[in-house]
């Protein structure tokens, strides 16, 4: 039997004190409790230690780092904003459980889906979320019938008397930017409208508003983390994704400081919040390039490196299964097979085509990777 992709929504649900916080002891300085920040976006799968030809950190390295610093200070949080799950076959292999095992080895606290997560499909993210050790949030998707949340729309966390809330919020654009197969069970609201609703009742209760969001800075999207900052001005930071925006020291817009790393794990983002008598003095971003996380880490996280050798056994057997032969490379790269006719694309449509006994195969370049 299937299990239910969301449960429906009662009364004590929709209560905003339904999310108890999650006490984090932290130190507090002259000048304030400080908070850290631990960022990351659009990892996409790259969690191996060189991946993309040596720029990614890998998670062995992030993992390192996240511990580090909570083992540091306590009062850091670890946060992901989406399209994890999907992206290289030592993760899509096992349709994301073998990244579910790697992020809870981190130490994330909350993470919100991107657009790909869904690749596998709406159920399959519901099981995956169930099997993290931390909360997956997003405010603005709910059941096809509108009755219920698919997942936490935020989750509170109190530092030494200061209470932060961080508000999941998923890009609209996954209707069409993942398979529309994928989520026909679900359905994304507008975010503007679900933040101006949540925020203010929010900040009633709550000294430090972030938003964890998959939106993204792109121009070409209707909704943005920079038109979400314009319009429900409550956000004190939001950790983004989606645009692949490598954004050095974040963007101010308005009161709102916006985050992203860019891609693939080739940073870590952080940023430090100092909170005086309840009121946010400070709220300051940087990225972490590799050499700044192995001097933060000191190493990589012993767990993630052995979790790591045992995926790579347990993908081995079916990695070394041959089922096809090229006599030359088909080169796959972005540049190419999205602006030009390339081998690879010539190779997929003709195999569709045959696939479909069709007279005509179609293929769109973005879905060819690398």
């Amino acid at each position: 039997m299937r299990r239910p992709l969301c449960k429906p929504l009662v009364a004590a649900a929709l209560s905003l004190t339904f999310f108890l916080p999650v006490p984090v002891f932290a130190s507090v300085q002259q000048d304030g409790v400080h908070i850290t920040i631990l960022h990351t976006n659009d990892i996409h799968a790259r969690v191996k230690d060189g991946d993309d030809n040596g720029s990614a950190m890998g998670m062995g390295w992030i993992a390192g780092a996240i511990r580090a610093q909570k083992d540091k200070d306590a009062d850091t949080l670890a946060l992901d904003a989406g399209d994890t799950f999907h992206g290289m076959p030592i993760i899509n292999i096992s349709k994301g459980a073998n990244m579910a095992q790697l992020m809870n080895l981190a130490g994330y606290d909350a993470m919100t889906p991107g657009n790909h997560d869904f690749n596998y499909g709406a159920e399959r993210l519901h099981e995956l979320a169930g099997m993290l050790n931390f909360p997956m949030l997003s405010a603005n998707l709910v059941d096809r019938e509108g009755k219920g949340y698919v997942f936490r729309p935020y989750q509170s966390y109190v530092m030494n008397g200061v209470k932060v809330a961080v508000i999941g919020l998923t890009t609209p654009e996954t209707a069409y930017k993942t398979s529309p197969a994928n989520v026909q069970a679900v359905k994304f609201l507008d975010p503007v409208a679900t933040a101006k609703k949540l925020v203010p009742e929010l900040r009633k209760t709550h000294d430090v508003i972030i938003g964890l969001m998959h939106m993204g800075v792109d121009a070409s999207s209707s909704v943005t983390s920079e038109r979400i900052a314009k319009e429900v001005p409550g956000f004190d930071v939001i950790i983004d994704g989606h645009s692949h925006t490598q954004l050095d020291k974040g963007r101010m817009v308005g009161q709102t400081l916006i985050c992203q790393t860019g891609a693939h794990g080739h940073y870590l983002g952080e940023v430090e919040l100092v909170v005086k008598d309840h009121q946010l003095r400070k709220a300051q971003a940087e990225l972490l390039d590799k050499p700044a996380v192995q001097k933060l880490a000191g190493q990589q996280d012993a767990g993630v490196q052995t979790a790591l050798k045992e995926i790579e056994a347990r993908n081995k057997v079916e990695f070394q299964q041959v089922v096809a032969m090229s006599p030359r490379a088909l080169s796959s790269e972005r540049g190419l097979v999205r602006v030009h006719e390339a081998e690879l694309g010539n190779l997929t449509a003709d195999a569709m085509r045959w696939g479909a006994q069709a007279d005509i195969g179609i293929v769109n370049g973005g879905g060819i990777r690398a």
